[in-house]
């Protein structure tokens, strides 16, 4: 379930259980549109989907909860998918949660691991992995949450929706925002407006419980209490919600009474209001809330609470982090409380909201508090540079720079580091310090290989070496304003295929038998060197890495296979083809005396000798080559398996060259291709 990334959604649904109030959410259930939505009657294409919409703080997510649990409970024999996207977690990417784990995702999992996927990707192809899912099932409920909030939300519309058209056996129920990239999709399908009508009943629910835990216990103040926040929350969940937790803070009857009657309307008044309250706190308090603000809402990730005590204890003027400064958890809880929650069972923080977000990076949200408390309010470009401070001096720590390995629990923060402080330093508000701190940071070969290293070894991302170059040529972007994208300086380059050594390096010392890094790795970095004219670079640089290798050589080594077979795509990129064929012959032949037949390291070695005698016009070696491959992978891989398609594609390109086209000769029985597209 890790490779499917449904971690997160279980712990979101966990949360949003936790806080509903029981019998909630028991009007939608009743409601003839969910009946007749969960029966499976069908009008028309449109009719198994239900989106509920509603203004932010309407307590859609709640809602939400109530009809998984629902369906889980009363409706188990249907598995029930469900999604909760956070536009605070970019992680989020996977698009399962079921309750039992189809074969065909299994299998597409062992497939993914196989090319040394750690996470689902693209490359996995989820929207026909869903689509074989649901095909493969009688009936199936997916329900999606805050839909308005993840990062491709036309094309995730798109795909649900037609999805959900095409399949009478797939039930979607939708929960957003009323944006205009959902309503793209969604204004045809059957709907419900979340409004005050609807949402009142559940509110003073809420409220009825809520009000008991308030300090006060006279019955009149109680009743005074429910019945002012419940008509200001005028059906707003979340400024219900935001009313008891500002009452709480009262240390007496008439401060709370005062509370109450200046209760403004609005979220936004409500959250100005807060900001007040925190600013008249001491500067040191307010210094650690503002700081508390930027990495919760600049964050690409929910920090842990040892990730979050970490950064906190960092001394921008001493320039060091400094553990006597780390501030107890129970302070940050209290201090920031309403706006950022503290979710126990992933222990990690979180805003109380998305309108948290907005209000604090909103320019107008100024006239909302006092001057002292628009030291709260922030954009974008500074709270990354306060991040990509932190982090740039994070990684500059003896242990962590000298080292690949390097201890979480003794160094919480390495890891968010290592991974994202390219991330923040790229879109950081330009100023010479931190570009200076920059230039300071990658002066230093071993800790900036290190560095690069460590994050080809994530677990995070499923084409690791693919992000680092986009990161690193934001960043060049970033330090230079004029640099184009695809112009990396040969510097990156070079960085990379270093890493990539010295993790080889320690995978062989642990006597590891197979290489982390697959050859299409390779073919970027050889695409990269070529764009930038400095191909004879990554060859010097291979070749010595080969010598040094076949000198050391005692029994088979992964490392070996996978220089020649780069040296050999280095050289075809260089027109060296003769080299090229010579040095893909002994990688093909090293393999087959070491490996298993079926390994995926020969069948990509076929390929690639087939494709250099194909440069070389020795079509009849190149035919036999490919065809090997192909019967290879159709004995291993599933039909519709990437490398499955290309190998059939380049052997298209070969009977092409020839003149035989399809009808022609005696292609191979599972060869289709389209000579529009292969030629």
């Amino acid at each position: 379930m890790a490779w499917l990334g449904s971690e997160c959604y279980y712990a979101a649904h966990h949360h949003a259980t936790a806080r509903r109030t029981p019998g909630t959410g028991q009007w939608l259930l009743d409601d003839s549109a969910f009946e007749k939505w969960l029966s499976g009657f069908r009008e028309n294409d449109n009719s198994g989907i239900l989106w509920l919409r509603g203004a932010p703080g309407t307590g859609k997510s709640i809602l939400c909860s109530t009809v998984i649990e629902h369906l889980q409970q009363h409706n188990n024999l249907v598995p029930t998918a469900y999604f909760y996207y956070d536009s605070q977690n970019s992680s989020q990417v996977s698009m399962e949660s079921l309750s039992a784990v189809p074969t065909i995702i299994i299998d597409a999992y062992q497939l993914a691991r196989r090319y040394g996927r750690s996470t689902a990707s693209a490359a996995d192809k989820i929207p026909e992995l869903l689509r074989s899912v649901i095909e493969n099932l009688p009936s199936v409920n997916i329900i999606v949450d805050a839909l308005d909030e993840c990062k491709e939300v036309e094309k995730l519309s798109t795909l649900l929706c037609t999805a959900a058209r095409c399949s009478p056996s797939l039930h979607l129920m939708v929960f957003s925002r009323d944006t205009l990239e959902v309503q793209k999709e969604l204004e045809q399908v059957p709907s419900m407006r979340l409004d005050a009508s609807r949402i009142q009943q559940d509110i003073d629910r809420y409220l009825e419980d809520a009000v008991k835990s308030l300090p006060c216990s006279k019955a009149q103040i109680r009743e005074r209490t429910f019945m002012t926040l419940s008509q200001k929350a005028d059906g707003m969940f979340l400024f219900a919600y935001l009313g008891v937790q500002t009452l709480e803070s009262a240390v007496n009857v008439c401060g709370m009474l005062e509370a109450l009657e200046n209760l403004p309307l609005g979220l936004g008044n409500v959250y100005g209001l807060i900001l007040d309250r925190l600013a008249m706190e001491t500067s040191a308090r307010r210094n650690l809330a503002q700081r508390i603000f930027l990495w919760v809402c600049g964050a690409v990730r929910p920090l842990a609470w040892p990730e979050l005590q970490c950064a906190l204890s960092w001394d921008p003027e001493r320039r060091i982090f400094d553990p006597s400064q780390a501030p107890f958890k129970n302070v940050v809880l209290k201090l920031c409380s309403p706006l950022v929650d503290h979710r126990t069972e992933t222990d990690t923080f979180h805003l109380t909201h998305l309108s948290v977000y907005e209000f604090l990076r909103e320019p107008l949200s100024s006239s909302c508090v006092s001057p002292l408390a628009t030291c709260f309010l922030f954009d974008e470009g500074s709270s990354h540079l306060h991040i990509s401070e932190t982090t740039l001096a994070y990684l500059q720590i003896d242990e962590i720079s000298n080292a690949i390995q390097v201890d979480d629990n003794a160094f919480p923060l390495c890891r968010y580091s290592t991974d994202n402080w390219g991330v923040h330093l790229s879109s950081a508000s330009f100023n010479i310090t931190i570009r200076n701190q920059y230039k300071n940071f990658v002066s230093d070969p071993e800790r900036r290989l290190n560095c690069i290293a460590r994050s080809l070894v994530s677990e995070h991302w499923p084409f690791p070496l693919q992000r680092i170059r986009r990161i690193q040529s934001q960043v060049r972007q970033w330090e230079a304003r004029s640099v184009q994208p695809g112009t990396a300086p040969v510097d990156d380059i070079i960085d990379i295929q270093k890493a990539l050594f010295l993790l080889d390096n320690l995978e062989q010392s642990k006597n590891s038998s197979t290489s982390r890094f697959d050859m299409e790795f390779i073919r970027e970095l050889a695409r990269e060197y070529t764009m930038s004219g400095n191909l004879e670079i990554g060859i010097d640089t291979f070749e010595k890495e080969l010598a040094k290798v076949e000198e050391n050589e005692v029994t088979f080594s992964e490392s070996k296979s996978w220089f020649m077979n780069s040296l050999a795509i280095l050289y075809d990129q260089q027109g060296k083809i003769q080299d090229a064929e010579k040095i893909q012959h002994r990688a093909l032949s090293y393999l087959e005396q070491n490996l298993p037949d079926g390994h995926l390291s020969i069948i990509m070695a076929l390929n690639d000798l087939g494709r250099i005698c194909r440069h070389l016009k020795k079509y009849d070696e190149c035919e036999v080559l490919h065809r090997r491959a192909l019967e290879k992978l159709q004995k291993e891989f599933p039909e519709d398996v990437s490398k499955l398609n290309w190998t059939k594609n380049t052997l298209g390109r070969c009977l092409l060259q020839t003149g035989r086209r399809r009808g022609a000769g005696t292609p191979h029985p599972g060869l289709c291709f389209d000579e529009s597209t292969v030629g």
